[in-house]
């Protein structure tokens, strides 16, 4: 794999992930409305942080992988 697609692939990861954690406040700021928080509310917010860090992790298995 070229250096140059991991290193983008990997600002996009991370870009991705951080979205991912706060994605809530960021939407918030932007102006959409959620739901009163309650306990379901903060459990559905558990699958999209998980899902946002699956492409840094295959991004930290690439960069292992090229180092051997």
């Amino acid at each position: 794999m070229k250096k140059t697609f991991l290193v983008i692939f990997t600002i996009l990861s991370v870009l991705l992930f951080i979205f991912g954690l706060f994605h809530i406040p960021i939407l918030s700021s932007l102006g959409v409305e959620f739901p009163a928080r309650n306990v379901l509310w903060g459990l559905s917010i558990i699958p999209t942080v998980i899902v946002s860090a699956i492409p840094l992790i295959i991004c930290g298995h690439l960069w292992i992988k090229s180092k051997k």
